[in-house]
């Protein structure tokens, strides 16, 4: 768990940031159904991706501090949880009747943290919150970048700049895995070498 502190003795760090708006959140609360299970299926995954859970309203944000995973290249690995998210609440609105409405977006920035027993408290430096909630609230189950987190990206994510309700962000359009990429070649060759 992640608790938001407004005054707080820790370390600066750049951080990389899931959020995942969930639009029909009151809607889910009112009626007993499968969405929480669904949901901690998600806390969960980002959890065993050592990601700290913050909530904020119908807001879930998964932080990926140094602090925490213990290494300052925590970008693909926000891809994975996002990818992830859309997967099981993709599953999810296939195989029950309440769905889920949900937007993700991922960021990059500051914070202040403090890995305590049991919890991680921090403090969002400058737009990194208020933008991922922005950009995930125009989302439509889609995964959407903010501008630091692409570039800190670079070749390994292709997409496309799109302005919406105030909003800037980068689409989705290829990921290349590099190491996904070798393995593939790899056993290519191995496949054509056993063939001859």
């Amino acid at each position: 768990k992640a608790e938001l502190s407004l005054s707080i003795k820790g370390e600066k760090q750049n951080a990389s940031l899931v959020c995942l708006k969930i639009k029909n959140l009151k809607e889910i609360e009112a009626k007993k159904s499968n969405a929480e299970e669904t949901l901690q299926k998600i806390v969960d995954f980002a959890d065993e991706n050592k990601a700290a859970t913050y909530e904020n309203q119908e807001n879930l944000f998964f932080i990926l501090a140094p602090t925490k995973t213990k290494t300052f290249k925590n970008e693909k690995t926000a891809v994975n949880i996002a990818q992830k998210i859309k997967e099981i609440l993709k599953n999810h609105n296939k195989m029950f009747k309440q769905k889920i409405e949900h937007g993700v977006s991922l960021n990059y920035g500051t914070i202040i943290a403090n890995q305590e027993e049991g919890s991680m408290k921090f403090m969002s430096m400058g737009t990194l919150i208020t933008m991922a909630k922005k950009i995930a609230s125009v989302s439509d189950g889609e995964i959407y970048l903010g501008e630091k987190i692409k570039s800190r990206l670079g070749s390994e994510v292709r997409g496309e700049k799109i302005k919406k309700n105030g909003a800037e962000f980068y689409t989705i359009k290829q990921i290349n895995d590099s190491e996904e990429n070798k393995k593939f070649v790899r056993s290519f060759l191995n496949r054509i070498e056993g063939k001859k």
